[in-house]
């Protein structure tokens, strides 16, 4: 089942008011995972963090699960992968605003591409992916 398909099924057009939006695939631990669904985002802290306020996405789930799979390792966790989904609309407003950037992957993890692409929402995102995103487990 497609990221779209997920996002319909957990909920997404009632929660956005919209059935145009893009969906993105973050991996990470499943006990993070499941907080960022229970905070809707809520708990993403604007500076602090590994990564100060950056938010990585990716487009593909399993390239999603191989990051959920390192970062799970090192907290001796299962992996899982959280999804966004956010409306066409705000999408373009963050990326118009220069709060979304498409850099390289760097230093990937076997079995993903540099060349990947990913979703990198900047510091001073957030708010807004809290404010007007949908957060949800990928199954």
């Amino acid at each position: 089942m497609s990221l779209r398909q997920q996002a319909l099924s957990a909920g997404a057009v009632e929660e956005l008011d919209s059935t145009d939006f893009e969906v993105f695939a973050h991996g990470t631990s499943a006990s993070f995972a499941d907080r960022i669904v229970a905070t809707q985002g809520g708990c993403l802290s604007e500076t602090g963090g590994k990564w100060g306020g950056r938010f990585f996405t990716v487009p593909d789930p399993a390239v999603a699960l191989v990051f959920a799979k390192r970062t799970a390792g090192n907290t001796r966790e299962v992996p899982k992968i959280v999804a966004l989904a956010l409306s066409r609309e705000k999408y373009s407003s963050l990326r118009s605003r220069g709060l979304v950037s498409f850099p390289p992957i760097q230093g990937p993890p076997p079995g993903v591409s540099p060349n990947t692409p990913q979703f990198v929402f900047e510091q001073g995102a957030l708010q807004e992916l809290k404010r007007f995103g949908f957060f949800f487990i990928v199954k």
